[in-house]
């Protein structure tokens, strides 16, 4: 990723991504098997790919900071600046024949940065997919009694292709600052106490990957997760309108590297 950043370059193109997201074929199936064929113990098992769509705030809230853009230039009367002119339009369409005033604008770099001011900038992985998840369980059920059946299963999950920076609630576009590598990127760092319970003025080299650009929040497939839970469960009717379920699960759940382990034990009134 370093390497990416480093030789990254801000360029116009006709789309964002560089195919359709398409292929997005996703099988569920499910069984059940009465074991014995008196419906006292059944077998259940299930397998399921379900795909989340990318949103489309990723397509084009990322990249709309990028330059070149508009500018708010200000102009002053005191000599300063190129002074200001107000006049009428003249023309029913765009620019309307307004007068403008002097203006130049900054041309951009190599890169696509704008020279002295590292901006901060927004891309996406044209070549960003889908993320999924796979689902998958298996159950074995026993009728107790005439009113109860109590159960025992496995449930298991695999998310991949996650964006990097997503997951929050309500979220339109996920991205994450890349433009980072081991290390302060001040260096030199010098620092002078001021009075007491004010911050300590600093001064430092700051060193950049790429000399043209500031941040750079970036969306790509990479971050996974997984999870796996055994459900032990008993589920009965012990009056005419009351039925009442018990469950215990504990589960393991794996995510971007770290692990957690979790160990729930709640009952569920049905």
């Amino acid at each position: 990723m370093a390497e990416q950043v480093a030789n990254g370059i801000n360029k116009q193109q006709k789309h964002v991504y560089n195919q359709d997201m398409n292929w997005i074929f996703s099988p569920r199936t499910g069984v059940a098997w009465d074991v014995t064929g008196s419906g006292k113990w059944v077998v259940r098992g299930g397998y399921g790919i379900y795909r989340d769509w990318v949103t489309l705030g990723n397509a084009e809230n990322n990249l709309k900071g990028n330059p070149p853009g508009f500018v708010l230039p200000t102009f002053y009367n005191n000599g300063s600046t190129s002074p200001p002119i107000f006049g009428y339009g003249t023309q029913n369409t765009y620019p309307f024949g307004f007068p403008y005033p002097a203006f130049h604008g900054t041309a951009l770099d190599a890169k696509g940065g704008i020279p002295g001011a590292q901006i901060g900038v927004g891309g996406v992985d044209g070549n960003l997919k889908s993320p999924y998840t796979e689902t998958w369980s298996a159950a074995v059920e026993r009728q107790v009694t005439k009113n109860m059946v109590a159960s025992i299963g496995y449930v298991g999950q695999h998310s991949g292709d996650l964006q990097y920076g997503g997951g929050s609630s309500f979220g339109h576009s996920f991205s994450g600052d890349v433009y980072a590598f081991e290390g302060d990127l001040l260096k030199h760092l010098t620092c002078t106490p001021t009075s007491p319970g004010e911050p300590a003025s600093c001064v430092g080299t700051q060193t950049r990957l790429n000399s043209s650009f500031g941040a750079v929040n970036y969306t790509f497939n990479g971050p996974w997760s997984n999870y796996s839970a055994l459900i032990l469960a008993v589920k009965g009717r012990f009056a005419t309108r009351i039925r009442n379920r018990f469950v215990y699960s504990i589960g393991l759940k794996r995510q971007l590297g770290c692990t957690s382990n979790r160990k729930l034990s709640h009952r569920i009134p049905a």
